[in-house]
């Protein structure tokens, strides 16, 4: 889903529909969605799907974007943010 088509389905104006988003609740309509996939990604890493399952089922066509997109908003790889989770549910120090 994007902008557009939810635009479409409201049967509004996509600059409109962007601008009372923005002006509702300081974010972009696109960030907001990008957050949602991102967190809905998250969840599905952590129940076991792969990263590139998780990534196309939110709606990213290749591992890379995702995993850019991913990097970009929780500052770490999903491999990497993986292996944090793993390490922090069997106790292991993660800083050294």
């Amino acid at each position: 889903i994007d902008v557009q088509d939810i635009a479409d389905q409201l049967h509004l104006n996509r600059s409109y529909l962007s601008r009372i988003f923005r002006e509702n609740t300081s974010i972009s309509i696109q960030s907001y969605l990008t957050n949602t996939r991102l967190q809905a990604a998250r969840s599905l890493i952590l129940q076991k799907y792969t990263i590139a399952q998780a990534g196309a089922m939110v709606g990213y066509s290749d591992i890379a974007s995702f995993s850019r997109a991913f990097k970009n908003y929780y500052r770490v790889s999903p491999k990497q943010y993986l292996r944090l989770d793993m390490a922090q549910k069997e106790g292991k120090d993660i800083t050294t």
